[in-house]
């Protein structure tokens, strides 16, 4: 069944040039580790916890699957739970092999090729799903890290706070702009064009009603990653105060949107190390945490993703 949401090959040379600034990213950050310090506490880790991490991160493709059926209801669509389950799954597969989160144009070809649905109308919900995603992990990244830092609030924690939210204003602003203002008055805009943001206009206007459960999916979503990463602290014996764990799990999250990589690479593995160098966290023990937590919610996608993709090439 996967085959039929499968473009029918892969941008080989945007993927070799998103491995090799992954690759430079990469090199750049782990030529700081201790190597025999950080392997001491990875040997350490209990495989049984490192799975219910994985379970607790792979539980949030469903709810995001939820989430975007729900929003669909804008547009009078109503989807298979488990097929909206596949495309989110293989949307982040694409979105690890490729930067600036390219893989939910696949997301919005895949409900295309299977649906009919327009792409323009794909992406109109999907950058309403990216405003509520932003809205939440700013809000509660800004939140968590003010109630672990108490009045001691890095100042670059408070600066990427309001660079969040100045992003969020900017997002609701254009969808706000979109969805009231007619184009056809322009006079040169393209037919095709002005079809285009027809549909995008149609996946903006979400009913009141849905709020609720968006909002919900999209907590409830946030809440298993930060589970995932507890599970990982567990699995080397650690236990961390909640309100760190909370924060570093949207502080990474929100540096996946780095468009350089894929997935943020680099930049998510420098952040989480800098926010436990802020915490005072032991360098090797930063180091383990971050690996385990990258291979739940990264690297595993990139294996399980491409031997789905194998499978039905």
């Amino acid at each position: 069944m996967a085959k039929e949401f499968l473009p029918k090959k892969l941008p080989k040379a945007k993927i070799a040039v998103s491995i090799l600034a992954a690759a430079l990213a990469l090199y750049i950050v782990f030529s700081k580790m201790d190597f025999q310090k950080t392997w001491e506490v990875l040997s350490g880790a209990s495989i049984p916890l490192l799975l219910a991490a994985l379970i607790m991160h792979y539980a949030t493709i469903p709810i995001r699957a939820l989430r975007w059926n729900c929003l669909m209801k804008a547009i009078k669509f109503k989807g298979s739970l488990k097929e909206l389950t596949l495309i989110i799954f293989l949307t982040q597969f694409f979105n690890s092999i490729l930067p600036a989160k390219l893989g939910e144009l696949y997301r919005a070809y895949g409900a295309k090729k299977r649906y009919g649905i327009e792409i323009s109308k794909s992406l109109g919900i999907i950058f309403i799903e990216r405003i509520f995603d932003l809205l939440v992990l700013v809000l509660l990244a800004f939140f968590s890290g003010w109630l672990f830092f108490s009045k001691d609030v890095p100042r670059i924690v408070s600066y990427s706070a309001i660079f969040g939210l100045a992003i969020i204003a900017c997002g609701i602003i254009a969808a706000i702009i979109i969805k009231n203002f007619d184009f056809r008055r322009l006079g040169f805009i393209p037919k095709k064009m002005l079809g285009f943001i027809g549909h995008f206009k149609d996946a903006l206007r979400l009913p009141a009603h849905l709020l609720l459960p968006v909002t919900s999916y999209s907590m409830l979503n946030w809440f298993l990653e930060v589970i995932s990463l507890y599970f990982v602290l567990l699995s080397l014996g650690v236990r961390m105060d909640f309100w760190l764990i909370v924060f570093v799990t949207f502080a990474s999250s929100l540096l996946t949107a780095v468009p350089i990589t894929p997935a943020g690479v680099g930049a998510v593995e420098a952040g989480i190390l800098g926010i436990f160098a802020l915490a005072g966290i032991e360098s090797a023990l930063a180091f383990s945490t971050m690996l385990l937590f990258r291979i739940v919610a990264f690297w595993s996608h990139i294996l399980l993703g491409y031997i789905v993709y194998l499978a039905n090439e």
